[in-house]
C-alpha cells in the first residue's frame, strides 16, 4: 500500500521497492487497510477499504488490475486473512459485536467461528489449522487461541440497517439524575 497526496493506492514493486507499478489507484477518502494474499495464487489478495466510513472487504486481482467489492453489508468487516484452506477469515460486527467469520472467495458458505460478548479480531490460521486471534476482555486485549476452525453457517440479517446504535452519553449535574443526550 502506498500513501501519497492524501490517497492510498495498491502498488507492486520488486522486493527492494524498485520498479513500482500502480495496480489500483485509490480515491480520496477511501483508505486501504491491511491486505492478505491468496496463498494458492499470489496475484490475488483480499483487503479492507473504508467506504463511507465503513470497512468493507475487497478482492484485488493484481494481474488484471481489478478490484471487486466483496460485500455490501452495512456492518464493519475488517482484518481479512486468506488462509491455506482457501477461505477468507475476517472480523465483522454483524450483530453489533466483532466476531470471526469466514467465507469462500466465490462469496458463498459464510461461517461464524466465534460468539463472544466482548469482541474478537485479526484471525490467523496456524500451520496445524488452529486459529489465533486478538480478543478484547475487560482489562484490554489478549492473544487467544481457538482449538478448532469449525464454524456454523451464518446469514447476515436482512434487517441490518446499521451496526452501531446512536451514541448515548450520560451527564450528571449536582443534585440531578443523569440526563441522556444523543
Amino acid at each position: 500500500m502506498q500513501y501519497r497526496d492524501g490517497i492510498f493506492s495498491l502498488v507492486k514493486s520488486d522486493r527492494f521497492g524498485h520498479n513500482a507499478e500502480t495496480v489500483i489507484r485509490g480515491e480520496m477518502g477511501k483508505a486501504f487497510i491491511g491486505l492478505s494474499f491468496n496463498p494458492a495464487d499470489p496475484s490475488k489478495l483480499v483487503t479492507t477499504c473504508l467506504v463511507n466510513g465503513k470497512a468493507q472487504l475487497f478482492i484485488v486481482d493484481m494481474a488484471q488490475k481489478s478490484i471487486d467489492q466483496f460485500s455490501t453489508t452495512k456492518a464493519q468487516e475488517e482484518t481479512p486473512y486468506w488462509a491455506n484452506n482457501g477461505r477468507i477469515y475476517f472480523s465483522a460486527d454483524y450483530d453489533g459485536i466483532f466476531n470471526i467469520y469466514s467465507i469462500k472467495p466465490d462469496k458463498t458458505d459464510l461461517l461464524r467461528h466465534t460468539n463472544t460478548a466482548t469482541g474478537i479480531f485479526s484471525p490467523y490460521l496456524t500451520g496445524n489449522g488452529h486459529m489465533v486471534c486478538s480478543e478484547y476482555r475487560g482489562r484490554g486485549f489478549r492473544i487467544a487461541g481457538l482449538d478448532t476452525t469449525a464454524g456454523a453457517a451464518y446469514q447476515v440479517p436482512d434487517s441490518l440497517s446499521r451496526c452501531f446504535l446512536p451514541g448515548v452519553a450520560f451527564t450528571k449535574r449536582k443534585g440531578q439524575h443523569p440526563q441522556q443526550s444523543l
